[in-house]
């Protein structure tokens, strides 16, 4: 996660977040603020001796958190925001999940590092033997049946939420632990509005650039220091991915969006626009 002296973001895998990551640096860079990175286990750096004879330069802190047994990585969660932050607004990307799994797929992570995207990875083997060569059907599938991180033990296999909702519930929740009270008339009375962290302000991947530049004008930031974003560019993992010419609609078949549409069934009742509608704020 990154933390300023005004906001934290969170950034959730797959939704943008190396773009917002870079453009929050190159601000703070540019106002010569100091960067500081480090592990939520570690204590903040010690102050430049310049600092105790003039007023402290602001930091941008780059947070690397504690996923589980021995894997750090930037992808802070809303219960892992040190406590002096947690009074912060929270900023968020998020990706409609027809996109994001597509670009998970081709992404790779889960042929490269199999044990932190799915569990039981042997069981996983078996039932599909010729692993990892996975259609993007059966990769749906196993991201499931195999989602490794907070489950909904309420649910039938064939209702069971989706890897993507699961996901959020623990990155957005104040209480991620209470995904295992989570049943159908949970889901049918929107009890979730009262669990997810009401601070928390949702910009959206397919509108980056726009919706980034607002929330920083909305911040504070001048207009000099944020005008670029409007017309930055994209920003890759170093990883890579697909290519411009692999749109996620061609993946689907009317099946596979079904299938999607219904393990994502919370999701996209609270972000409608996934589906082209409206979200009432």
């Amino acid at each position: 996660m990154i933390i300023t002296d005004k906001f934290v973001y969170i950034h959730m895998p797959k939704t943008g977040g190396t773009f917002v990551e870079t453009v929050l640096r190159k601000i703070h860079e540019g106002r010569g603020d100091r960067i500081e990175h480090r592990r939520s286990d570690e204590p903040p750096s010690r102050r430049p001796w310049r600092e105790w004879f003039t007023a402290p330069r602001p930091v941008l802190l780059d947070l690397i958190n504690l996923q589980r047994e021995n894997e750090w990585n930037q992808h802070g969660r809303v219960d892992q925001i040190p406590f002096e932050d947690r009074h912060k607004p929270i900023l968020t990307t998020l990706r409609n999940p027809f996109d994001r799994y597509v670009s998970q797929y081709e992404f790779k992570w889960w042929k490269t590092h199999p044990h932190t995207f799915f569990k039981d990875v042997d069981r996983l083997k078996q039932v599909y033997p010729h692993y990892p060569e996975l259609s993007f059907g059966e990769f749906l599938e196993a991201s499931t049946n195999f989602y490794l991180g907070l489950e909904s033990p309420r649910f039938s296999l064939e209702d069971r939420l989706g890897r993507h909702t699961l996901q959020f519930i623990a990155y957005f929740y104040q209480q991620p632990e209470k995904v295992v009270e989570i049943d159908a008339d949970y889901l049918v009375q929107r009890l979730y509005h009262q669990d997810i962290c009401p601070r928390v302000s949702y910009i959206f991947m397919e509108d980056l650039n726009r919706q980034l530049h607002a929330f920083l004008n909305k911040m504070g930031y001048s207009a000099d220091e944020i005008s670029f974003i409007l017309d930055h560019g994209k920003v890759f993992p170093r990883e890579g991915g697909r290519n411009n010419h692999q749109t996620w609609e061609a993946y689907y078949t009317p099946e596979l969006k079904a299938y999607v549409r219904h393990r994502e069934r919370m999701l996209f009742d609270l972000f409608p626009e996934f589906d082209g509608g409206k979200r009432n704020e």
